[in-house]
């Protein structure tokens, strides 16, 4: 009769932890979902267009490094200058940005997909998925909030370069005719 009891118990264990199994497959679709939804926003905001004004840009500063002797500039114009200048150390943190966002997608992406196998085959420690869980929750929000600042300033960073670029590109040029 123990042995029944026992394995009534150990039924009743086991079949609790899988009663949460149909909720935690579902979170980690959702953040499948979020995933690949970052995944998109990335190939959108590519950095193809930042690696082509990047290589404009450090060729007008080159010009300007080149060429430039010291000489009078009004105060607006050395304000673009600053402002051209800032832009263009801001190209390196971008690609890293992007880069390590693509690394951690895909990264994540793996982890999700074993936690999900994990769950379905009832692999692993049961009683510890929902931690699994809230840290790939964790993981996700902090993707999604690099991506957004990398999307911000990826936006910034082309602004600026539209608005300064003929002005100082011009500015180059006339350097070099002097």
């Amino acid at each position: 009769m123990k042995f029944f009891n026992v394995i009534f118990l150990l039924f009743l264990l086991f079949s609790c932890a899988d009663m949460h199994k149909g909720g935690q497959i579902a979170s980690i679709e959702s953040f499948q979902k979020s995933l690949d939804s970052v995944s998109t926003v990335l190939i959108e905001n590519n950095m193809t267009t930042i690696d082509d004004f990047s290589f404009e840009s450090l060729e007008v500063a080159q010009k300007i490094k080149d060429n430039y002797s010291s000489d009078t500039i009004n105060l607006e114009f050395a304000k673009k200058l600053d402002s051209y200048r800032d832009m263009l150390l801001s190209f390196q943190p971008l690609k890293k940005a992007y880069s390590l966002l693509l690394n951690n997608t895909k990264k994540e992406k793996t982890i999700l997909m074993k936690l999900k196998d994990d769950i379905v085959n009832g692999n692993g420690e049961r009683s510890k998925y929902q931690e699994f869980i809230h840290f790939e929750r964790i993981k996700i929000q902090q993707i999604r909030k690099s991506l957004g600042d990398y999307v911000t300033e990826r936006k910034k960073t082309i602004e600026t370069h539209q608005k300064l670029y003929n002005e100082i590109d011009e500015y180059s040029f006339n350097l070099i005719a002097k």
